[in-house]
C-alpha cells in the first residue's frame, strides 16, 4: 500500500478562509471547530451573522491554537464587553489586519479594551457599527498608539457625540485613515464637522460617511472649502438636515469635489430639501464629472432636475441614479429617455414621482434596451 504523507492532508494547508454563513454554531460547535487540527491555517475567520457565539464563544477563539488569523469577522454574534475583552487579550490575534465586530453590544468597555491592546496594533480595518460605544469609546480609539495603522474605521450609529468626532480628527493615531463612516450618529453636529473637516490628520480620507449627523449646511460647506478633503471620492450626506441648495451648491462648485464618483443626498420628510436648484448646481459643474452614483431621493426636486442630469454632459459616466420620491413628471421622465449622456446607467431608481403612462413607457423602452434596470 502507498504511504500516506504525513501532517494535515492536502486540503488542510490549503485552506486560509472558513465562512460558516448563517449556521447558528453556538459556542459549543464553534469549539470543536476551533480545535482542529486541520484548521490551524486558516488565516480569515468570517462567523457572521446570527451563529450565536456570544462571549463564550469570543473566549474560545481567544484561546483557540489559530495563530495565523489577518481577518475574524463576528458581525452580529450577541458579543459584549466580555467577549471584546477576550479578543482584546489574545497573543492569537497580533497578525489581525481586520477586525469585523457590527452589530453586537460591546459597549464603552469593550472599545476601550480593544483600543488599549497591544495584540491589535497591526489593525487596519476596524468595524463597530451598531455597538453603543458611545463617545468614551471613540476617544479611546482615537488617543490609542496601538490604532495608528488604522485604514478604515466604522462607528455608525453608535451614539457618538461631537466630542467623540473632535477626537477622531485631531488624533495623530488616526491620520492613516481612508475610510471613516459616522453614519447614523444623530449627536455630532456641525461644529464637529467643520472640525473634521479641517484637520490635517484627515487628508488621507477618500471615504467619508456622515449621513444623519445633522451636519447641516455649514458642516457640509466646511467639507466642500477644505483643501484636506481633496482626495474624497465617496461623500455620505443623506438625511445630514440640509435646508435648501446652498451646501449643495458649495460642493457643486468645489475644485476639492473633482474625484467624487459617489455622492448620497438623500432626504425625507424634513431633511435635505435641497430642490431643482440643489440638483442644477450638480448637473451643470464640471467638478462633478467622474459621479458614478448619486442619491436624490426625498430632495424635493422635479422636472428641472430631471431635466437638468439629462442634458449634463458631466452627468454621461453616471451609472446608478436614484431619484424616487419627487415630484418628477412625464416632462422630467421623457428628458431622461432622450438624454444622450445618460447611455453608462445601470440603474435608474424613479418610483413613487408622479409620471404617468406616456413617461414611463419612455424610460422603459430607452434604459432596458440598453440593459438599465429601471424602477418606476
Amino acid at each position: 500500500p502507498v504511504a500516506r504523507p504525513e501532517g494535515p492532508p492536502v486540503w488542510a494547508r490549503l485552506l486560509l478562509t472558513l465562512s460558516t454563513g448563517h449556521r447558528a454554531l453556538g459556542p459549543k460547535t464553534l469549539s470543536t471547530l476551533v480545535d482542529s487540527p486541520h484548521l490551524l491555517n486558516v488565516s480569515r475567520l468570517h462567523l457572521n451573522y446570527k451563529n450565536h457565539i456570544g462571549d463564550e464563544g469570543a473566549e474560545i477563539l481567544a484561546h483557540s491554537q489559530m495563530k495565523h488569523l489577518t481577518h475574524l469577522s463576528l458581525e452580529s454574534n450577541d458579543l459584549g464587553p466580555k467577549g471584546a475583552c477576550a479578543i482584546a487579550g489574545s497573543p492569537q490575534m497580533n497578525h489581525l489586519t481586520h477586525l469585523l465586530l457590527g452589530n453586537n453590544k460591546v459597549g464603552p468597555d469593550g472599545a476601550i479594551a480593544l483600543a488599549q491592546s497591544p495584540h491589535l496594533q497591526s489593525l487596519e480595518y476596524l468595524t463597530l457599527g451598531y455597538n453603543g460605544i458611545g463617545v468614551e469609546g471613540a476617544r479611546a480609539i482615537a488617543g490609542s498608539s496601538h490604532m495608528g495603522n488604522l485604514v478604515c474605521l466604522d462607528l455608525g450609529s453608535n451614539q457618538v457625540t461631537g466630542a467623540g468626532v473632535k477626537a477622531i480628527a485631531q488624533s495623530v493615531h488616526m491620520k492613516a485613515l481612508t475610510h471613516l463612516n459616522l453614519n447614523g450618529n444623530y449627536r455630532i453636529g456641525t461644529d464637529a464637522a467643520c472640525i473634521l473637516a479641517h484637520s490635517p490628520h484627515m487628508q488621507n480620507l477618500a471615504h467619508l460617511y456622515l449621513g444623519s449627523c445633522y451636519i447641516g449646511n455649514a458642516g457640509v460647506m466646511a467639507i466642500a472649502g477644505s483643501p484636506h478633503m481633496r482626495h474624497l471620492t465617496h461623500l455620505g450626506l443623506g438625511r445630514s438636515d440640509l435646508e435648501g441648495a446652498e451646501g449643495v451648491i458649495a460642493l457643486a462648485e468645489s475644485p476639492q469635489m473633482k474625484n467624487l464618483t459617489y455622492l448620497d443626498l438623500r432626504g425625507d420628510r424634513d431633511k435635505n430639501h435641497i430642490g431643482d436648484a440643489g440638483v442644477e448646481a450638480l448637473a451643470r459643474s464640471p467638478h462633478m464629472s467622474q459621479l458614478r452614483f448619486l442619491h436624490l431621493e426625498s430632495t424635493h426636486c422635479g422636472d428641472g432636475a430631471a431635466i437638468a442630469i439629462a442634458n449634463s454632459p458631466h452627468m454621461s459616466h453616471l451609472e446608478e441614479l436614484i431619484i424616487g420620491y419627487n415630484h418628477i413628471t412625464d416632462k422630467g421622465a421623457l428628458a431622461l429617455a432622450q438624454s444622450p449622456y445618460l447611455t453608462q446607467l445601470k440603474s435608474l431608481y424613479i418610483y413613487e414621482n408622479e409620471i404617468g403612462p406616456t413617461g414611463i413607457e419612455a424610460l422603459m423602452t430607452t434604459f432596458e434596451e440598453r440593459d438599465c434596470a429601471v424602477s418606476p
